[in-house]
């Protein structure tokens, strides 16, 4: 949008007003998923007649490489979650069980050791 004066319902955008916004470009963040993440923009405070569809493009591009960077931190922290509540479950002794087996001599039957299983 070159000139946010040209275009009512950005005039109407209490945002516009507020920072002002007078020209900007803006493309969705999707997650690989599908999920709509946010909005990535450039935001200017005179017009710019200059803007296009090359300046799009060139956002679409960043879009998409940070949208794998949200993706990949999403699937850290959610791993990082999994394992601190496995830890907390340890922890309380609802987690894993250890049992020990006797080893034995076969010739006398005596226990010469213990393994877990």
């Amino acid at each position: 949008m070159p000139d946010t004066a040209l275009e009512p319902a950005a005039l109407a955008l209490p945002v516009t007003r507020a920072l002002p916004i007078v020209a900007c470009v803006g493309v969705p963040v999707t997650l690989p998923d599908g999920r709509l993440y946010g909005t990535l923009g450039c935001l200017d405070r005179q017009s710019r007649h200059d803007l296009g569809p090359s300046d799009a493009v060139f956002l679409e591009a960043i879009a998409g490489s940070l949208a794998h960077v949200l993706a990949t931190e999403e699937r850290e922290r959610d791993r990082r979650t999994r394992t601190l509540a496995d830890l907390d479950d340890i922890i309380d002794g609802h987690g894993l069980a250890i049992h020990y087996q006797p080893v034995c001599r076969l010739a006398d039957r005596s226990e010469v050791g213990a393994g877990r299983t």
